[in-house]
């Protein structure tokens, strides 16, 4: 059973925070846990067209979960968040590749501020969070409870299943930071390719996943990114890397979201050919990825995005892709 008191400092901000929270493990969890939103965090949500859940973690998910609660907030009934999944970085159980992905660069004290925001992030919203082994009957378990369309991930450290992979009918659609169409990125350290090989510019990648690291096959691949500083330097240090690629990415998840949420409405039942992350993209961020890194500008831990560009590009997104 996971030992969840390698939780503690977690689960004592989470209460302190916000009291009534519940912390729940399971004799087949070799680590994590499922917390549970207080009962004032509860709230009536109209019921969406797409029961999705997201696997995130690290700022690019952070990024993600609050776009995609944005986009229900903003048009409701079109989807359903009904369960988060994120990385422990904190709990030395884990099994989240942490010393090959970007965590190892951070500091220990901000891995526990940067799971705690996310955590949070999800608990506000009234959705339970489940921060440990995938490959538990017991997440499986509640994984079937959640019901889910689809899986939308972002940033996460576990490699999914076959019982994960066969448990939404619309796929899991995993969001990565490097161009995986052109064979540059796969794996947990995108930025090396990208930095070996003197590439000017990133994309994100969206593609289905399998049992292993982004191999699924891609369905779509962004407008460019620009990762060089104004005088055509390279990124100075991996971080900036990732924080460039948020430009841009709130955009694309709710793009992502809504034309999974079209597909669930028009009837499909298999995962989706073709997800458009480029042409569907405003003009205004499209420059903004495109606009070189600026050393001067803090990067960003805890990203939100864009709300009122969003609510504005939106109606007209939903009237493109035919989900209006």
């Amino acid at each position: 059973m996971s030992d969840i008191t390698r939780e503690s400092l977690l689960n004592a901000r989470l209460l302190h925070r916000r009291p009534g929270r519940r912390f729940l493990t399971d004799e087949s969890m070799r680590w994590g846990e499922l917390v549970l939103p207080a009962p004032d965090e509860l709230r009536d949500r109209p019921a969406g067209r797409l029961r999705l859940v997201v696997l995130c973690s690290f700022p690019i998910g952070h990024l993600v979960l609050r776009s995609l609660e944005l986009l229900e907030r903003t048009a409701p009934g079109l989807l359903s968040l009904v369960g988060v999944v994120t990385d422990d970085p904190i709990n030395v159980d884990a099994r989240i590749g942490l010393k090959k992905r970007i965590w190892h660069l951070l500091p220990r004290e901000l891995h526990l501020e940067l799971e705690t925001a996310l955590v949070e992030a999800g608990l506000q919203f009234g959705v339970p969070v489940f921060t440990g082994d995938t490959k538990s009957t017991w997440f499986h378990e509640h994984l079937r409870d959640w019901q889910p369309d689809a899986l939308i991930v972002c940033g996460f450290g576990q490699l999914i299943d076959p019982v994960v992979l066969a448990t939404a009918p619309l796929g899991v659609n995993n969001l990565h930071p490097a161009d995986l169409a052109a064979g540059i990125g796969s794996g947990p350290s995108p930025h090396e390719a990208v930095l070996a090989r003197g590439d000017l510019t990133t994309a994100w990648t969206v593609h289905l996943m399998d049992e292993a690291f982004d191999s699924g096959p891609p369905l779509g691949t962004s407008a460019p990114i620009n990762v060089c500083q104004a005088n055509g330097a390279p990124f100075d240090r991996p971080f900036r890397y990732y924080d460039k690629a948020l430009d841009g990415l709130d955009f694309i998840t709710v793009a992502v979201a809504a034309q999974l949420a079209a597909a669930s409405t028009a009837g499909a039942t298999a995962p989706l050919a073709r997800i458009d992350i480029d042409s569907v993209l405003p003009a205004a961020v499209r420059r903004k990825m495109m606009a070189p890194i600026d050393p001067r500008v803090p990067e960003r831990m805890q990203p939100l995005p864009d709300a009122d560009a969003i609510r504005a590009w939106l109606p007209e997104l939903l009237r493109r892709i035919g989900a209006g």
